[in-house]
């Protein structure tokens, strides 16, 4: 029995095909013959060969010094003529002739695959879900099944679900499935028998780091019986998969043989990258004068300073041994655990930074110390760089399941929303939960990502969250209620790409939305925003027009348009974003529901709910509920109020909610009888309260939705809204309530007034036109088809329904 890393790359590997690595002038690999050949055998390695890309200089040089257990090997780089698509087939046991041969023909890979199955020449399809050159489809995919028999069933380069989700895919086929790709290609496979593949494993490694860590297993005992045994398909694969994590450190160590060879092109500050490097892999003890620096590094009065030294001291406890200089995977979650830390560190002080800066010349200094502490940002660049490269095509392997086989999830793996606000009293906290909630019993796999203190986790929250571990936090001086929470960015990233998301939602243009936002384009996955606030009708209700809601519009709009498809709440509000600026062929409509226990209308609580909130029975009863702001115009409901309760004293307002300016507003109303203030209620009391009142109210011109407006129509209660903004939409104007405008107050009293007395005219048909409401919103508002297509799942469309009208108004109130 024996074991080869079977995809190892030496010096002589010289041209890459990953971006980051061309964009610094370096070399793919700069492994020594002998160091490799070393490293093989300290990891266990029985039989050791290289597979430099195009060339066979290395593994002759390799076979030349370690003769008896190893042997010739390269990676070709082959390309389809009829698109020139890149892939990259390993080839073992080759020679010097038939090595010329093969660089005659890669660049059709029909005629390199006939030629290595008429030399009887083992070969391998390397990583077969890899998209190097951005032209990779699932006609490649299928056409590889056709043209080689076997594949790496674990690349050390590649995650663990790109390896196990291809493995799986092949390991599933039939002649049938043969017989269908040959009909639809017409392709001839390799063997008799396609359907049955072998795998192979190698580490993929360029850096002299992983080698051996992913390996292939033959029964036979030598050179010549291993090689056989890959050509027959009888060897087995083991070892580690890749992740984003190994393929950074594998490029520091890259970087750092290129600076140690005399290299040039390294990004400014090289000293600092330079001294993070030797630190990690020069393996040696620092001298007496080294010590002596770190030291004083960590006194420095600048703190850019002092957080690079901390780093790099913890490294040199690490990594400063002398030992065996081989690297794990639990020295790489080390380092990656520890940049991480010094980088949380590095943005909370710029972040404190930049509060402190009053004044111009304040923030002109803070800028200053902010560049001066850019060594551990810059370090951290390559994991960024290594996500997007390790993640590209994970959403093709599951296509590719789903067109063979038909039992593919849709594109593979959860659907991560994250929000910046889930603690609040507001519509989209409660959107959050009652989706994520919904969700959770369906089944639909969604998560939900926060980021909150560990001692502030809300009420209500959903179990399937995904918390972000916050490294800052800021309060507002506009909304002293709401604190704003700084995620990790790179513990963020890493928890997020475990999940294995297939897209990612941002709710919030604040920062863990932003950190959405980065972690889909580094994972190369689609990122779909939802607009819930207007962040400038809000300001300019709160503090009147100027620059601040003019430049939150343009801060909003940027962040809404660097997302694939930005789904707002109401058609009316697509229209004023399209106005706007923002891109309106990405605009779409983000549909809202209730779940099933939401819809009705309960008449029989309405005494028991007055009693245990202290409010007196009252023959009609107005609804206020939300979060109680200067925005909402509170001013004018209260108002309004006044002016019906000077006709009628059967008339009492119940405000439910709690928010900044709810003092202010009690204060404002003691004089006024009949006002009463709830405070924050649980969802259902708030129910309850929707079935005890008579007619809700709502005069806000801010609301891109209004999801209270939604709740109280689904117990049937009627509802008064303005013209502007989305709860126009939900209520249809003389059916199930009414869209007035804030410039004819006296409508809104006129009204209220008119339904006051059809309640009292005929209460049994008033209860029974809220039944209507209840089923008409109920056929509108579904969660479950809300969720599908949050989801893009497929489900029937709930049949449409008309409510009866409530009463007209008259010409002139009795």
């Amino acid at each position: 029995m024996s074991r080869a890393d079977l995809h190892l790359h030496s010096r002589y590997s010289v041209s890459s095909s990953e971006y980051l690595v061309r964009m610094m002038q370096l070399n793919e690999s700069y492994t020594e013959i002998d160091a490799l050949y070393a490293q093989a055998k300290a990891r266990g390695m029985d039989l050791v060969t290289v597979t430099d890309h195009d060339t066979i200089e290395g593994a002759l040089a390799l076979v030349d010094a370690f003769p008896g257990d190893t042997f010739i090997s390269v990676e070709v780089t082959a390309r389809f003529p009829e698109d020139q698509c890149k892939a990259h087939v390993l080839v073992y046991g080759i020679d010097e002739k038939q090595f010329a041969h093969v660089q005659s023909i890669r660049r059709d890979i029909y005629e390199l695959r006939d030629y290595l199955v008429a030399e009887e020449l083992p070969h391998a399809l390397a990583h077969a879900t890899y998209d190097m050159d951005g032209m990779l489809t699932l006609d490649h995919l299928q056409k590889f099944i056709l043209l080689f028999d076997v594949f790496e069933g674990c690349n050390g380069g590649r995650n663990r679900d790109q390896n196990e989700g291809w493995n799986r895919i092949l390991s599933q086929l039939t002649p049938e499935k043969i017989e269908g790709l040959h009909k639809l290609h017409r392709i001839e496979p390799a063997s008799t028998d396609p359907w049955r593949k072998g795998f192979t494993g190698g580490s993929d490694d360029h850096a002299g780091v992983f080698i051996g860590t992913a390996w292939t297993r033959s029964d036979a005992g030598d050179v010549a019986g291993f090689l056989e045994s890959v050509r027959h398909r009888r060897t087995l694969h083991g070892g580690e998969h890749g992740n984003f994590r190994k393929m950074a450190f594998s490029f520091y160590k890259i970087l750092h043989d290129h600076t140690r060879r005399g290299g040039n092109g390294l990004p400014a500050p090289a000293s600092a990258i330079q001294a993070f490097n030797s630190a990690l892999f020069d393996n040696r003890r620092p001298g007496l004068r080294d010590r002596i620096r770190l030291k004083r590094a960590l006194r420095h009065p600048d703190f850019g300073t002092r957080n690079l030294a901390g780093l790099l001291a913890d490294i040199v406890q690490r990594f400063g041994t002398g030992g065996d200089g081989l690297i794990d995977q639990d020295d790489v979650e080390w380092l990656y655990s520890r940049l991480s830390r010094y980088l949380d560190q590095y943005f909370s002080h710029v972040l404190g930074e930049c509060g402190d800066a009053g004044g111009t010349a304040h923030s002109f200094e803070a800028l200053k110390k902010i560049v001066s502490f850019l060594p551990v940002p810059l370090l951290s660049m390559p994991f960024l760089a290594a996500s997007k490269i390790i993640f590209t095509t994970s959403s093709l392997v599951h296509e590719a399941e789903e067109n063979l086989y038909g039992n593919g999830e849709p594109c593979g793996g959860t659907v991560i929303w994250f929000t910046d606000t889930i603690a609040d009293l507001n519509g989209v906290t409660e959107t959050l939960k009652l989706f994520c909630n919904g969700a959770e019993r369906l089944g639909m796999d969604l998560a939900l990502a926060v980021c909150v203190p560990g001692d502030e986790v809300p009420d209500g929250i959903p179990n399937n969250v995904l918390y972000l571990p916050p490294v800052h936090s800021l309060t507002s001086d506009v909304y002293s209620s709401y604190t704003v929470h700084f995620p990790s960015l790179l513990e963020s990233l890493k928890r997020v790409s475990e999940r294995n998301p297939r897209e990612i939602i941002v709710s919030t243009p604040g920062p863990v939305g932003f950190t959405g936002l980065i972690a889909a384009r580094v994972l190369g996955i689609p990122c779909r925003s939802i607009y819930h606030t207007d962040f400038k009708v809000q300001l300019e209700l709160i503090i009147g027009r100027g620059m601040a809601p003019i430049l939150a519009d343009q801060f909003c709009r940027a962040f809404y348009a660097a997302t694939d498809e930005i789904q707002v709440p109401s058609s009316v509000y697509i229209d004023t974003l399209a106005g706007r600026g923002y891109p309106a062929d990405r605009l779409t409509l983000f549909a809202r529901g209730l779940e099933d226990d939401a819809f009705g209308f309960h008449p029989e609580r309405r005494f028991a709910v007055a009693a245990r909130h202290d409010v007196p029975s009252s023959p009609f009863t107005l609804l206020w509920a939300g979060r109680i702001s200067h925005d909402k115009n509170i001013d004018f409901l209260l108002d309004r109020y006044r002016e019906v309760r000077a006709r009628t004293r059967d008339v009492q307002l119940v405000f439910a909610g709690d928010g900044p300016a709810r003092e202010h507003y009690l204060d404002r109303s003691r004089d006024v009888e009949g006002v009463h203030w709830l405070g924050r209620l649980g969802r259902a009391e708030l129910r309850e309260w929707y079935s005890a009142a008579d007619l809700f109210v709502f005069p806000s011109t801010m609301d891109t939705f209004g999801m209270v407006v939604l709740e109280a129509q689904a117990a049937g209660l009627p509802a008064i809204v303005t013209d502007i903004g989305g709860p126009q939409e939900i209520v249809e104007n003389g059916r199930s309530g009414y869209v007035l405008s804030l410039a004819e107050p006296k409508a809104w009293t006129q009204h209220i007034c008119t339904l006051v007395h059809a309640k009292f005219g005929s209460p049994r048909s008033w209860d029974a036109k809220r039944r209507e409401i209840v089923q008409h919103t109920a056929r509108r508002s579904n969660l479950r088809a809300a969720l599908s297509q949050l989801l893009r799942i497929e489900l029937p469309e709930a049949d449409p329904g008309t409510p009866a009208a409530i009463p007209a108004i008259p010409r002139r109130v009795a």
